[in-house]
């Protein structure tokens, strides 16, 4: 399966993990079935990863994305791109509402993870040779808070691709997804009815595209009922992108 693109409109979950532990098994089977159910997902591009720091591209994907999945296996604190996205999602978990991390555990103990022990302990050696301490640190708090999260244990008996935690992680996140979208529409009283009326005149089965228009005095809650129509289609299209149009004077 090709690698993502630069993020381009929404992404609803953002995908973390080392390459060459399991991009060709658990997360590209995850990442197919997140996709198969319509979930936007953004999945890390190597080609992304240039110089020092996180490309602009990344962390817009990080800060769209409404779910972290980062999926600790034994090698991925030898990755200093993983550390930094890992930082990052933490950060914005902090700072803003809404955001939610769901840690897999792949071949390796949460105690692992947060007290920087076997691999990690080895990793965070080499990392304090050759990074700032302050940076360093910012990792390891990283993983001392992702590793106290509910999440998933994937056991090395479970075998490389993890069906059964899939089909959870799948449920979980569609469940997330609903709550953050029926909160939104709830912002508009009756929208549901306003949402119904603008699906029929857009008619999506027809072969002919439509533009319809919203129009109206300030306040009335245009742009929410806009957000609610494009909620509803999104998952309907390969691509979306939302974009808010603002009077100049």
């Amino acid at each position: 399966m090709p690698a993502s693109p630069l993020p381009s409109g929404e992404y609803e979950v953002f995908l973390s993990f080392r390459g060459p532990d399991v991009r060709n098994t658990f997360a590209d089977h995850l990442y197919t079935f997140l996709s198969r159910s319509k979930i936007r997902t953004f999945r890390d591009n190597k080609e992304l990863h240039k110089g020092e720091e996180i490309s602009p591209g990344l962390l817009r994907a990080i800060g769209e994305s409404k779910i972290y999945i980062p999926i600790l296996t034994e090698q991925y604190a030898s990755s200093k791109w993983c550390l930094k996205e890992l930082a990052k999602m933490v950060e914005c978990w902090k700072q803003e509402k809404g955001h939610l991390i769901l840690p897999i555990f792949f071949f390796v103990e949460p105690r692992e993870v947060g007290h920087q022990e076997g691999t990690y302990k080895q990793a965070f050696e080499r990392h304090s040779q050759n990074y700032n301490p302050k940076l360093v640190e910012e990792w390891k708090e990283a993983l001392q808070v992702v590793s106290k999260m509910k999440g998933w244990h994937v056991m090395q008996s479970d075998g490389q691709t993890g069906g059964a935690t899939i089909d959870q992680v799948l449920s979980e996140v569609e469940l997330h997804l609903k709550s953050i979208y029926t909160l939104m529409t709830d912002e508009l009283v009756g929208i549901d009815t306003h949402v119904e009326e603008i699906m029929k005149l857009l008619n999506l089965e027809a072969d002919n595209p439509k533009v319809v228009g919203i129009h109206g005095m300030g306040g009335i809650g245009k742009t929410t009922l806009s957000k609610a129509v494009y909620n509803k289609i999104s998952t309907q299209f390969d691509r979306c992108c939302f974009l808010k149009m603002y009077e100049t004077h």
